[in-house]
């Protein structure tokens, strides 16, 4: 059989898959590719949050306090963001 990259299936991978259990060598890197995509698109997301509200600010939409409080809520999430992101890449 394949796997979903189209890789050849050994005898016991084979014997494994019918059994449900999917596991190969890279499985564990097409893992970590998805979530260092899934970490980008939060930090662009966020950054995208941060231009918008400097923008909000410059039209005078909300007041300066209102702004310093949403930036430093998005600081503390793009922290926490980059701690979980040492966590799942850091054990490699």
């Amino acid at each position: 059989g394949r796997d979903v990259l189209g890789g050849d299936y050994d005898l016991p991978m084979a014997a494994l898959s019918s059994l449900g259990i999917k596991l190969s060598p890279h499985d564990v890197e097409l893992g970590y590719q998805y979530k260092a995509r899934a970490f980008a698109a939060i930090q662009r997301e966020l950054m995208w949050q941060a231009k918008q509200l400097q923008k909000d600010r410059e039209r005078q939409l909300i007041d300066a306090d209102e702004y310093e409080k949403q930036i430093q809520r998005i600081e503390e999430k793009m922290k926490n963001l980059q701690e979980r992101a040492a966590e799942v890449f850091g054990k490699q």
